[in-house]
């Protein structure tokens, strides 16, 4: 009797080990799912500077020439393009970071970013004067850095959801 016990406790034990191994699994295998996002992110966020300087070029000459502010300035599209497709693209790469987060701060950060970056682009169409443009971008670069080294964070595993 004794023996058919130590066999029905072996035999739960075993599936119990198994049991929290897997779920210590797919907890790690998800922060590397997030992780590999992040670092995805992060290598598109490092190649926005460039970009965002020329459109900030751009937005200062169409805002000194457009003394009257009346009419937006088609000033290189396809430079626009590129920078807000790169933009797109990290939002994309955001979205499965945010997914089920519940990190108040990194929310938050995602969130500023998505802000300053729709408030910063919409300049380009929209006539404007050179403070706001400066202003804007200034809170675009900022949340851009916040972002940048929230996203370090996670690719060192330091935070996951």
């Amino acid at each position: 009797m004794q023996i058919e016990q130590l066999n029905t406790i072996a035999t739960f034990f075993g599936a119990l080990v198994a049991l929290i191994i897997f779920i210590n699994w797919k907890k790690q295998k998800g922060s590397e799912v997030i992780s590999n996002e992040a670092k995805e992110a992060f290598h598109l966020v490092k190649s926005l500077p460039h970009q965002t300087n020329i459109i900030l070029e751009n937005m200062l000459k169409m805002a000194i020439e457009n003394a009257t502010p009346n009419v937006p300035n088609d000033f290189e599209k396809y430079r626009f393009e590129n920078f807000k497709d790169l933009n797109v693209e990290i939002i994309k790469k955001l979205d499965l970071i945010t997914f089920n987060n519940k990190d108040r701060k990194t929310l938050t950060i995602i969130e500023n970013y998505m802000n300053s970056y729709k408030n910063f682009g919409i300049l380009y169409f929209r006539p404007t004067t050179t403070k706001i443009v400066l202003e804007l971008h200034t809170r675009y670069k900022d949340d851009l850095n916040c972002l940048k080294t929230e996203l370090y964070k996670y690719i060192l595993y330091k935070k996951t959801i």
